[in-house]
């Protein structure tokens, strides 16, 4: 009989404490494992959230460029807007850019021919509706010599490159994403 006893007072299983304090622990490192994961989504997220915006950027300053580089002239230009003639296809296209808050805004009037009055038809398109332009001027322009060219003083004719910026804040992030290209002018007049 004491060997009995003495073999089932060896095998008696854990205490509650101990198990309280495993389950403790277990939590305690769940916890820890659980909110690393979190963190590291937001983080992700949070990239891949700048990375669509700088494209979105890339992608509007580079279809913005591409008309302005076949431009034949520019018609107007401010701090905030610029509007080209192009000649594609034996139409007369009329690009106007505009930004009016944190709204960019592509207007395209078509003519049927390069010597046409009247407008076959007028599209006004939102390019992207959340930029953060705060110290940053959409478009900026340049005179041979890279002179500043002054609205109301100097004939738009004089304009030999247009600077394109565009920022947009993605999050809580203090570091917006900003997108900077300058596009020289081959139709305008040079030297004459």
């Amino acid at each position: 009989m004491k060997t009995l006893t003495r073999i089932h007072r060896e095998q008696h299983g854990v205490s509650l404490i101990e198990l309280l304090v495993v389950m403790l622990l277990a939590t305690i490192i769940g916890g820890y494992v659980t909110s690393s994961l979190v963190q590291g989504m937001r983080t992700a997220a949070h990239a891949q959230d700048r990375v669509y915006a700088l494209a979105e950027l890339e992608r509007i300053t580079q279809r913005i460029s591409r008309e302005l580089r076949a431009a034949d002239p520019l018609v107007a230009a401010s701090a905030t807007e610029v509007e080209a003639t192009v000649y594609r296809g034996g139409q007369r296209l009329k690009y106007r850019y505009q930004l009016s808050g944190d709204v960019l805004t592509q207007t395209l009037t078509t003519y049927a021919t390069p010597i046409a009055s009247t407008p076959l038809s007028t599209t006004t398109t939102t390019m992207v509706d959340d930029l953060d332009q705060t110290g940053v001027t959409a478009f900026d322009y340049r005179k041979d010599g890279d002179q500043p060219w002054v609205a109301g003083t100097d004939p738009i004719s004089d304009i030999r490159q247009v600077r394109i910026a565009f920022a947009r804040s993605v999050g809580t992030a203090a570091d917006p994403i900003l997108v900077q290209t300058a596009v020289e002018l081959r139709n305008t007049g040079f030297g004459g």
